[in-house]
């Protein structure tokens, strides 16, 4: 899910030093037309026709240690079935992190949580061939889809709150390291935005 135009992208931008990791960029708005942008590498699990782009694994990333400024994760921990894995990869490969996820349950009631079910994809589009045949439709730079049979990454496998979110990061972050996170409300929706520092003190 990426609302476009929210001043969330600001925010990822102005905590991102380059060179910077983009992981699970799907379309790849959040880095587009910054003036920093060349700087930055784009992986996703779907294979998607941007410059400077890796198909990978978030869970799995095929970088050195350390060899990104920066790790944005830009609402994908919703879509993973073992968020502590990504958040460590992120955290291996980088010295911060930076990470957007919405907060759901604070939504306004019109702008209903943004959240697809195999159920809901078999409904509205019968199977999930049609579905990705959708997605590629949709967008042309969507090169290949992986199926959700495979790997679920399509929807949202879980929704945040603040305290749960706290919990993850408690559990996942290591020595050496330090966070911050608040909840920012922009028009309808919330999210949770949260950064991750190498600290520098130790």
């Amino acid at each position: 899910m990426r609302l476009t135009g929210l001043p969330r992208f600001d925010w990822i931008r102005a905590n991102t030093h380059v060179p910077a990791l983009d992981i699970g960029c799907e379309d790849g708005k959040v880095f587009q037309g910054w003036e920093l942008e060349r700087y930055v590498v784009r992986c996703d699990i779907d294979r998607w026709n941007h410059p400077n782009f890796v198909q990978c694994d978030a869970q799995e990333l095929p970088f050195r240690d350390d060899q990104f400024r920066t790790a944005v994760l830009g609402e994908i921990l919703e879509h993973v079935r073992y968020p502590e894995k990504v958040i460590r990869e992120a955290m291996r490969v980088s010295r911060r992190v930076v990470i957007s996820t919405p907060l759901e349950n604070d939504w306004d009631s019109n702008a209903l949580p943004h959240k697809n079910t195999m159920q809901d994809i078999t409904k509205k589009y019968g199977n999930l061939d049609n579905f990705y045949h959708s997605e590629k439709q949709r967008n042309a730079n969507l090169l290949e889809k992986v199926s959700d049979l495979k790997e679920p990454h399509s929807f949202h496998i879980r929704e945040w709150s603040m305290d749960s979110f706290r919990e993850l990061m408690e559990r996942t972050v290591k020595d050496g390291w330090i966070f911050s996170m608040e909840e920012r409300k922009i028009g309808n929706f919330a999210f949770i935005l949260c950064l991750m520092k190498k600290d520098e003190n130790q």
